[in-house]
């Protein structure tokens, strides 16, 4: 498949398998090359068409490869310690300075990959007043089409610091505690998982049952689409241990899709026709599944190309091919004016 050529994605399909496939890449252990590919599950007897179609939404959008996340720690400002949690599929190296890489491996147009850094800070020194910490520097680099393109700008880590700081999350820390509650349900599931393996079936729903409430602590301003797709994922899990029978047959599987899929920061299909739960579908994903669906009810009903698809998504949304790299001129231009304002007040202080 050569890239760039046009492909309808329900025109690249398989009708029926008469087993339960699993649809995967393989992976290495070298911590420069993460696993790659994403975990599906097909019911026995169904058609392909809809799984296959989702992956091909990703693989014929590939943006980037080799994505690396490179963090430098800052202790300037009273930063301690900087650590990133083993709690996700992704290679990572740290070396004696402290400095931490994430090997990422490839993006999808629409993707995008959130790292939880946990800093220790060191206590406000008496008479601290109140400003913007730098605390570490993170700066990326990336392959497009066969051609490294280095490290890109880098960007300064910063926290607000004062001695009395709020008690209430603003809407960022709300989105931190969303992507928190995301990666305990995913650690939820692995055990419910091998509780379930193990025969304890009431043990597991259990514990699902209180990933469930916890989730209802967390609140957005907005993306409450994360939210809804975390709870279908887990009522659909629940429902799939109801047996040993059921959770052999598709609770495990199911279960299998969704650790990949929270580890690795990317959708697999589930396999299950009633399920809502889209964690990191795409839009050309989303956009395929609907073709699929066409193409299942009328195969002759011609479908559009992929050229087609992409001037689509530009007519969606025309800001999205350079939205990044407005925002970095922008934050560069909202911080030169602040330089500048501390530099006219100044001196009108000290008059």
């Amino acid at each position: 498949m050569k890239p760039g050529r046009p492909i309808s994605a329900a025109r690249a399909s398989t009708r029926s398998v008469s087993a339960r496939t699993q649809i995967t890449s393989c992976s290495t252990t070298s911590p420069r090359n993460p696993p790659a590919g994403t975990f599906s599950t097909v019911v026995d007897g169904s058609n392909l068409t809809k799984p296959f179609a989702q992956m091909l939404g990703g693989l014929l959008t590939v943006v980037a490869q080799d994505v690396r996340l490179i963090l430098t720690p800052k202790k300037a400002d009273g930063l301690k310690d900087m650590v990133v949690p083993e709690d996700t599929d992704y290679t990572k190296t740290t070396d004696a300075a402290g400095v931490i890489t994430i090997h990422f491996g490839t993006l999808f147009s629409g993707e995008s990959r959130k790292v939880t850094v946990k800093m220790t800070l060191s206590e406000c020194a008496v008479g601290t007043t109140r400003h913007d910490a730098v605390l570490a520097e993170a700066q990326h680099s990336y392959s497009a089409q066969s051609i490294v393109q280095g490290l890109q700008t880098p960007e300064n880590l910063k926290i607000f610091r004062t001695p009395n700081p709020a008690t209430v999350a603003g809407s960022k820390a709300r989105w931190v505690l969303a992507e928190l509650a995301r990666r305990r349900q995913a650690e939820a599931i692995r055990k419910a998982m091998a509780l379930a393996d193990n025969g304890d079936l009431d043990g597991a729903r259990y514990l699902l049952v209180d990933a469930q409430n916890a989730l209802e602590d967390v609140l957005l301003d907005d993306g409450q689409k994360l939210i809804d797709s975390l709870r279908a994922e887990l009522v659909q899990l629940i429902k799939l241990m109801a047996s040993k029978e059921l959770y052999e047959a598709q609770g495990r599987p199911y279960a299998l899709a969704s650790d990949t899929s929270h580890a690795r920061q990317r959708f697999a299909d589930r396999g299950d026709v009633t399920d809502t739960a889209r964690l990191f579908a795409t839009p050309r994903m989303d956009t395929y599944l609907e073709q699929a669906k066409q193409f299942d009810k009328d195969p002759t009903k011609p479908l559009p190309s992929a050229a087609d698809d992409v001037k689509e998504e530009i007519a969606a949304n025309p800001m999205a091919a350079f939205s990044s790299e407005l925002a970095f001129y922008l934050r560069n231009a909202i911080e030169a004016l602040q330089a500048i304002e501390k530099m006219v007040a100044a001196p009108t202080a000290t008059a």
